[in-house]
C-alpha cells in the first residue's frame, strides 16, 4: 500500500501546530516525512498515529480519580 503525504500545511492544520512546528516535528523524526527540494511532504498515516497518541496523552488530568465524598 502506498504512503500518501500532506503538505506541512495540512499537517499542521490536522495538527493544530504552526508549519514551522510541523516541520520542527518532521526534522526531529517524530513524525514521518520526505524531503523534497526544499519543502516537506509529512506522511498521512503518521500524523493521524501522532493524534490518536496525543489525545491519549492530552486526557485531564482527574480522568479515572474519584473523588471521596466526606461524611461530615
Amino acid at each position: 500500500m502506498a504512503s500518501e503525504y500532506l503538505t506541512t500545511a495540512e499537517a499542521a492544520r490536522r495538527l493544530g501546530f504552526t508549519v514551522q512546528h510541523t516541520r520542527r516535528l518532521v526534522r526531529n523524526g517524530v513524525i514521518e516525512g520526505r524531503k523534497l527540494g526544499r519543502d516537506w511532504l509529512v506522511s498521512e498515516s503518521s500524523v493521524e498515529g501522532y493524534c490518536v497518541r496525543g489525545s491519549v496523552l492530552r486526557l485531564p488530568l482527574d480522568v479515572g480519580i474519584q473523588k471521596e465524598e466526606s461524611n461530615d
